[in-house]
């Protein structure tokens, strides 16, 4: 389906990611294409099985403005991976909800790729995110999960999106 799979299991077992190595996942090896979830909660084109490349105008006060591009391309060479999690009964809705974050967080400039230095003043900039396949996981566990108030839960999915980072 492309890198996205290759890419996040690297990045976990370099263990730069904040102990996720240490995670029990039942599989690491489902991925998503995007189209289905963006063309939805979005509402971004779909032209055939190639998406369109969105464009998001932001305005910033008295100065101008600068735009972010999601482009979408399964065999990128990737920067880092954003990632989202919740505790569940195992209802697969909460994946497709999980989704819709992190790609609302592209959207909404709440991640981006640490190593590269974001100008002062965006006016005029592009912040281009090329984004991969979602992975998929989850992970299973009886005791670890469950709450007081909430015995039943005893998954945890994590979605996982590649993300190359570019300023322009």
């Amino acid at each position: 389906m492309g890198k996205s799979l290759e890419f996040i299991k690297e990045r976990i077992q370099s263990g730069g990611t904040n102990g996720m190595e240490n995670n029990k996942y039942n599989k690491l090896t489902e991925e998503q294409t995007p189209f289905e979830i963006l063309e939805e909660s979005l509402k971004l084109a779909i032209t055939g099985s190639i998406l369109c490349s969105q464009t998001f105008e932001y305005n910033i006060l008295n100065k101008g403005t600068f735009k972010v591009k999601i482009v979408y391309n399964p065999n990128a060479e990737y920067d880092y991976f954003t990632m989202q999690r919740c505790l569940s009964d195992g209802t697969y809705a909460h994946l497709y909800e999980l989704m819709e974050i992190c790609v609302e967080n592209i959207i909404n400039l709440k991640t981006y790729f640490k190593n590269v230095t974001l100008p002062k003043d965006l006016s005029g900039h592009t912040l281009i995110y090329t984004i991969g396949n979602f992975v998929l996981t989850s992970e299973t566990d009886k005791e670890k999960f469950k709450t007081e108030d909430k015995p039943w839960l005893d998954c945890r999915f994590t979605v996982m999106l590649p993300i190359k980072f570019e300023i322009k």
